[in-house]
């Protein structure tokens, strides 16, 4: 089963991004900071981590290569400096914030596959989600 990151300071936007996952086969895990990140990067070797923008430019910074290695789908706004990440190396997709199920399907689907028709193939594992 792969794992998800889910990286976001927001706990409706990370809410979002687990419904959307459910569609999908895996285990999905969650942090708020990038310093959370780079722990469950190395910790739990995500196949994909769903990154806040502003949060995967600082974990990008430190140079981790456990983080580094890992697809990004880049959940983003407008703002010029979310636009600019989006040339990172390891940023596979971005999501303009908010986004609906359709675009996020297309965003994950070269990593994760095709969403399955049932739902609730994804469970939970919440790290640093308490906020």
């Amino acid at each position: 089963m792969k794992i998800v990151l889910t990286v976001d300071r927001s706990r409706v936007v990370r809410a979002v991004v687990e419904r959307h996952l459910e569609r999908f086969a895996c285990l999905s895990i969650e942090a708020t900071t990038a310093d959370e990140a780079i722990v469950a990067a190395r910790e739990h070797r995500p196949a994909l981590m769903l990154v806040e923008a502003g949060v995967h430019a600082v974990a990008a910074r430190s140079g981790d290569a456990a983080y580094l290695a890992v697809p990004v789908v880049l959940l983003a706004t407008d703002h010029p400096a979310s636009v600019r990440l989006c040339d990172d190396a390891s940023v596979v997709a971005s999501l303009r914030k908010p986004f609906d199920q359709s675009s996020f399907d297309r965003a994950v689907r070269g990593v994760l596959g095709t969403p399955q028709v049932a739902a609730a193939a994804n469970v939970h594992a919440a790290q640093g989600a308490s906020r």
